[in-house]
């Protein structure tokens, strides 16, 4: 896929540069943002493209500005989030207003290229868009309030705000092809944004610094887990989760607490059910098999 990675980028570019009612130096602003961000892939142009090839009769290169439109809506989220949360060391975080500025214009620019695209199917394309980023914000709120204390509502919040931007990503491929919002593709699309989020979940426990969740207070299924225990170190966070000043974390302990707990494995659990949950239900859709096989690889 480096040439598909080759043409997003270069249509982002583009774009950006041809956008009328941003002037110049806003423009490059937003292409450093992108650049600082970047790497060897765009995973949610990529799966756009996929479904766009599978389903559609012939290739139109449009599709490439589409799928660029995709990686600058979920950039844009990206940076919003990070400022959020405040664990992140990019210019945009440093710089909230100008970062929070040039959110809402990618923002923009991301729904204006999707709804002036020449595809048949751009309405439908863009009511997609409209509808999972909603939901996506939405299951950001949800994890802003860090109310998601629970296996089930902590599933349910990352089922929307991670996995509605994959399942976002593979319905506009496939509905800019076919005319059709594919139930199946959606339900897919969603396990795999889940998958993702639950093994960053995983890696994030792993660093101690900004972004460890527990060092946060946030909650994720390893956490819960943990916390659900009755001993010294689950006491502790517990204690430490209620903002007692005093207490102070073992990072050593926390760590071996988390492996010898079962708090992993637990997550790792949840990311081998919606695995089976996604490659059930591919095969109720008539995917191709260069497809699927890339699918089950991405969730791998």
């Amino acid at each position: 896929m480096n040439h598909v990675v080759t043409n997003v980028k270069q249509a982002l570019v583009a774009l950006l540069k041809s956008e009328k009612e941003i002037d110049d130096d806003f423009s490059s602003m937003m292409l450093s943002f992108i650049k600082e961000k970047e790497d060897d892939t765009l995973p949610f142009a990529e799966l756009c493209i996929l479904h766009y090839e599978a389903f559609a009769g012939d290739f139109d290169e449009e599709i490439f500005k589409v799928a660029a439109a995709i990686e600058l809506l979920v950039l844009c989220f990206d940076m919003i989030d990070d400022i959020q949360d405040g664990d992140s060391s990019h210019s945009w975080a440093t710089y909230p207003a100008l970062g929070i500025n040039s959110a809402l214009a990618m923002l923009i620019v991301s729904t204006k290229i999707i709804r002036e695209s020449s595809f048949t199917h751009s309405n439908l394309a863009g009511r997609i868009m409209e509808k999972h980023a909603l939901q996506s914000i939405d299951g950001q709120q949800r994890d802003l309030l860090n109310l998601a204390v629970d296996e089930s509502s902590y599933l349910q919040m990352i089922e929307r705000k991670s996995g509605s931007l994959t399942a976002m990503s593979c319905l506009i491929g496939a509905a800019l092809a076919t005319g059709k919002s594919i139930a199946p593709v959606e339900r897919y699309g969603r396990c795999i944004g889940v998958i993702h989020q639950l093994k960053n979940d995983i890696s994030d426990l792993k660093c101690w610094g900004k972004k460890n969740d527990i060092l946060n207070r946030k909650f994720t299924l390893p956490v819960i887990f943990l916390l659900a225990l009755e001993n010294e170190i689950s006491r502790q966070i517990r204690q430490f989760y209620e903002k007692e000043n005093s207490i102070s974390l073992d990072r050593d302990k926390v760590q071996h607490a988390l492996t010898e707990s079962g708090s992993i494995r637990y997550a790792l659990f949840f990311i081998h059910d919606y695995q089976r949950k996604a490659e059930q239900t591919m095969n109720r859709v008539p995917l191709t098999y260069e497809l699927k096989t890339k699918l089950l690889s991405i969730m791998k």
